[in-house]
């Protein structure tokens, strides 16, 4: 095999005279995106798949613990409801507690720290239902980058795919590029 040395004009006409069709200008940064991708450009593309394979794990980790969080706030609304009704009733038995006359400081004070109980309970399922509003929140922003991510991974990926089609063609054509040197490697026959 010999390697012969070609200028950027000499090279286009030897890729035009074996079938290329684009312009001199497109086969010129061709050779210079070669030059710069070169042998690493398939293996680019792997790592642009498994990029976008982790960004779609990414979001379906999202969409789980959005669905957590959802859950979560459901059991904080009810035990706020539940919360709720204690505080009506503790109401009451203190209510009656007053118009009892024997045993109303007793049941006075039964019936405050039922009500307080039951207060700090409601504002504990409050707290929760907002943390996990905020947690589900996280989870969806999270779930929409992620997206982005594997679409813009995505659509590196073709572009890299595209520019190693090209280049194939170009090293089937017998040309390369080498410290921004382009060559044409031929078969010389020997008669």
């Amino acid at each position: 095999m010999i390697t012969q040395d070609l200028g950027i004009a000499t090279a286009y006409g030897y890729a035009k005279s074996k079938g290329y069709t684009g312009t001199e200008a497109e086969f010129a940064e061709l050779m210079a995106s070669y030059a710069d991708v070169g042998q690493t450009a398939v293996d680019a593309k792997d790592a642009a798949v498994a990029a976008k394979t982790a960004a779609q794990t990414a979001a379906t980790t999202a969409t789980n613990k959005a669905s957590e969080a959802t859950t979560a706030a459901t059991t904080a609304t009810n035990k706020a409801a539940e919360a709720s009704t204690s505080a009506s009733t503790a109401t009451s038995a203190k209510d009656t507690a007053v118009s009892a006359a024997s045993t109303a400081t007793t049941k006075a004070t039964e019936a405050t720290t039922a009500a307080a109980t039951a207060t700090s309970a409601a504002t504990t399922a409050t707290t929760a239902k907002d943390d996990a509003v905020s947690a589900k929140t996280a989870a969806q922003t999270a779930q929409t980058g992620a997206e982005t991510a594997a679409a813009s991974v995505e659509a590196s990926a073709e572009q890299i795919a595209t520019n190693a089609a090209d280049i194939s063609q170009l090293k089937s054509l017998g040309l390369s590029v080498v410290n921004g040197t382009i060559n044409i490697t031929y078969e010389e026959v020997n008669e």
